[in-house]
Parts: structure tokens; sequence; C-alpha cells
């Protein structure tokens, strides 16, 4: 899979929504914690809502993603697991709180 990180930012509620759903830290994807900062910088909103389907990747590129989501000044910070997220994209799951996932995931 190639190029399936989005952006969506929606200015009338001042909500961004980041899609996750590929490897981490796949330059090819665009998962990279270096691809993320400016993008993720440049989102001026009070909430935040990370989607992620993913079965993993870098764990440094994970951690470093995890802290992007932390600092982030978003006040809500949503993360929703609509798949898997195994290995480190758990990790960038408990950079929000909460955390929501459906039954099956």
């Amino acid at each position: 899979m190639k190029w399936n990180v989005a952006f969506h930012h929606d200015v009338r509620t001042r909500t961004a929504e980041v899609e996750v759903y590929d490897i981490v830290g796949d330059p090819w994807a665009g998962t990279t914690a270096f691809s993320m900062l400016y993008q993720l910088r440049a989102l001026d909103v009070d909430n935040l809502v990370v989607r992620i389907n993913s079965v993993g990747g870098s764990v440094s590129d994970g951690m470093d993603i995890y802290t992007l989501f932390r600092e982030h000044p978003a006040r809500n910070k949503i993360a929703r697991i609509s798949g898997c997220a195994a290995s480190i994209a758990t990790v960038l799951a408990l950079g929000c709180n909460p955390v929501e996932m459906h039954e099956n995931s």
C-alpha cells in the first residue's frame, strides 16, 4: 500500500483527522515521523482525531510520532482504531486520550 496517510482539516469545527492506514515508518506511504512533523505542525485545531489501521512498523518512527501526538496543542486528541493497531501502531494510539475501538478491532 502507498500513500495511505491522509490529513483532513475542517476549519468550521476546528477538527483535523489523521488517517494512518499503512506501515509506520514507510517513506513511500508518508508515515515517517519527519513527514508527519510538518503536517501536524500546520494543524491549528482544537480536536485531533487519529484513525488507525496498521500492522506496525518502525519503532523509532512510531515513538517519534507518539511524541508528536502528545505534544500537539489540540485540547482533544482521540485515537480511533478502525481495524488493527499492531506492534508500534499501538503506541501511536497511546499518544491520544481517549482510545476508541470496536469489538472486532
